[in-house]
């Protein structure tokens, strides 16, 4: 990976930290109704915000419980609720610890390639050389350019 991606991945995982925190809470009830519940606001009420009937507002909150509801829809709940509506991808661990990974488990194929081509010449490597191999390709591929990663290692 070359120092300019690294440092846009570095960026990327600076300014989506403050997310983290929301990753250990998701209301058991949705952000809709929880925010309302928390308001003391109605259906009703919520209804008349968003010009739209009160049943809707039921089927709403039960739309985002489900995960079927539009972003749109999120967008123009959270502004009669008085918020803002946000929406991330927000990374299990860092990116660069993805991406660590990711390259890993190329190696790790390409190795195993390597090694089941050399087992059926019946020249198979022992656990130290799999080792060093494994160690090897691993800092080619972390050298090469980032967009090479996501290639199969067929195209290799």
């Amino acid at each position: 990976m070359k120092i300019f991606e690294k440092l846009a991945l570095l960026q990327l995982d600076k300014s989506l930290k403050p997310f983290y925190a929301l990753l250990s809470y998701q209301p058991s009830e949705g952000w809709i109704k929880t925010i309302r519940h928390s308001l003391q606001m109605s259906t009703h009420i919520l209804a008349k915000r968003l010009k739209v009937t009160q049943p809707t507002i039921v089927d709403l909150e039960s739309r985002e419980f489900k995960k079927t509801v539009t972003l749109k829809k999120m967008e123009e709940a959270a502004e009669a609720l008085g918020c803002r509506f946000v929406y991330a991808f927000v990374p299990e661990t860092s990116f660069l610890s993805f991406i660590d990974g990711q390259e890993k488990q190329k190696a790790e194929r390409l190795v195993q390639q390597i090694q089941q081509t050399m087992s059926l010449e019946d020249q198979a490597l022992q656990n130290e050389q799999l080792k060093e191999q494994l160690e090897l390709i691993h800092q080619h591929i972390k050298s090469e350019p980032l967009k090479n990663l996501w290639k199969e290692i067929d195209a290799i």
